[in-house]
């Protein structure tokens, strides 16, 4: 089981193989092309391109509360290649009828590489996840910190150390190992790799649960554990 999130070289993968954690960064997704695994990643699958086709973004927000604000609205499909942040604001308004965020606006590259990475392998078994969901349903609430906070940090390493025993040592490895601008990052990545094996045993939920797919066909939906 796989669990991938962008970073600042690319992709940050956490992979979890016979009860053992393995951390690493890859500078394209082509190097899973041919996983044959359940991949769960932090990067929107499915890009809106009117407002009839609804995002899980909203329920989400519900389900996290106190955390909402981790929750950022998805680029309409049509700003995936808008050479400027006003462009892309000016096309989201139009489509959408709502205004774009600096935020989501710099992260429009990364999920212009997924979305077309999806759609060239429709064969790989990849969703789209959400680690504060994730992290909301093994505690049974939101986590009480933003991850930015180092209370918040320890938090979620405390809470995935408790859950899952077995990786411990290759966590604090890999926490250890890497630059401290990564941890976030690994962290995360960890949590999408933890919910997929839940998955596996436990089987998944999708949220929505009468999603949406968008013009290029892609399902606009959140895969998570069943509880």
């Amino acid at each position: 089981m796989m669990g991938i999130d962008g970073c600042k070289q690319g992709y940050m993968l956490a992979i979890i193989q016979n009860q053992r954690l393995i951390i690493k960064v890859e500078k394209s997704l082509e190097s899973i092309h041919d996983y044959n695994d359940l991949i769960l990643i932090d990067v929107p699958i499915g890009c809106p391109s009117s407002t009839n086709e609804q995002r899980p973004e909203p329920l989400i927000r519900k389900l996290v509360q106190g955390r909402a604000s981790s929750v950022f609205n998805v680029p309409a499909l049509q700003t995936l290649n808008a050479q400027s942040y006003e462009e892309a604001n000016h096309i989201n308004r139009d489509i959408l009828k709502k205004g774009l965020s600096k935020q989501s606006f710099h992260i429009i590259p990364i999920i212009r590489e997924v979305n077309d990475f999806v759609l060239k392998h429709p064969h790989l078994n990849i969703h789209e996840s959400f680690p504060e969901l994730i992290f909301e349903r093994l505690q049974g609430k939101p986590c009480t910190y933003s991850k930015h906070n180092p209370l918040g940090k320890q938090e979620r390493i405390d809470c995935l150390v408790h859950h899952f025993t077995w990786l411990k040592e290759d966590l604090e490895h890999a926490l250890n190992s890497f630059p401290q601008y990564y941890h976030l990052d690994i962290i995360d990545a960890t949590s999408l790799a933890c919910a997929a094996f839940l998955i596996h045993h436990q089987g998944a939920t999708y949220i929505p649960k009468d999603f949406y797919q968008n013009r290029q066909g892609l399902d606009m939906k959140i895969m998570i554990f069943n509880s």
